[in-house]
């Protein structure tokens, strides 16, 4: 115990010795040289990973796995019309499981909803374009319908 205490006192003492000749008072500062600092982007992420870039060892069924997961919360948040929410989580599923157009349309109505026009109709033109009639048909009519209603407004 005596020596824990000895100890103590001497990585005190250090410290404030090391801190003492840290601070110089009344030592004028001196002002930049140059104040055009600019913070340096390079460092900066680029992009947000998709969960499929951010995870590319994941099987297909572990993705599918995640995906069904985002959908369940993507549509709780849609069911409280907390559409930006269900937009992200439904984007995030589809990067996830890019075959299943179901997700675009998901995007694409959610965005709609949220007022991401630019959004909305790229994900509806994707899902229009790629989505199988003869799987999709009465969603397709509801994704036109839409999309014209987004061009009538001047989004493209």
């Amino acid at each position: 115990m005596r020596q824990l205490h000895s100890t103590s006192i001497c990585v005190l003492i250090v410290t404030l010795a090391f801190g003492a000749l840290a601070c110089k008072k009344n030592e004028p500062t001196a002002a930049p040289e140059d104040d055009t600092w600019m913070p340096d982007e390079s460092l900066e992420p680029t992009a947000t990973p998709t969960p499929a870039a951010a995870a590319p060892e994941l099987s297909e069924e572990e993705r599918l796995e995640q995906a069904k997961a985002l959908y369940i919360e993507a549509e709780q948040k849609a069911a409280a019309e907390d559409w930006p929410a269900a937009v992200e989580l439904y984007e995030q599923a589809y990067f996830l499981v890019p075959g299943k157009h179901g997700f675009a349309l998901k995007v694409g109505t959610s965005a709609d909803k949220a007022g991401d026009c630019k959004k909305a109709t790229q994900y509806l033109e994707h899902f229009v374009t790629y989505a199988e009639p003869d799987k999709y048909g009465d969603d397709l009519k509801q994704a036109k319908k839409i999309l014209a209603a987004l061009n009538k407004q001047g989004c493209d």
